[in-house]
């Protein structure tokens, strides 16, 4: 995660390097189950949907992550995001 950060500085933030830390966060989450970690996830995919609105895992992600915490308005939203945006 801190190599990420680290690389997502040097590249002044762009996308990739943004889901790269997102992607570790939620790993993170999954595996601790804690609140404090999945809302860290959370928060890391927002940042990468401020680049990339229509980024398909990162709003899929998010979506989960809403879910696992019960934050069910939320997840619909994102869910139907990412199906407006990444249509089938």
């Amino acid at each position: 995660l801190n190599d990420f950060e680290q690389a997502a500085n040097l590249d002044g933030g762009q996308p990739q390097s943004l889901v790269n830390i997102a992607s570790a966060a939620f790993r993170k989450a999954e595996k601790s189950k804690a609140p404090a970690d999945g809302a860290a996830a959370g928060a890391a995919y927002s940042r990468v949907l401020e680049k990339a609105p229509t980024n398909g895992d990162a709003l899929a992600s998010r979506a989960d992550i809403n879910l696992a915490q019960k934050k069910y308005a939320e997840a619909i939203a994102d869910y139907s995001k990412f199906l407006t945006a990444n249509p089938a």
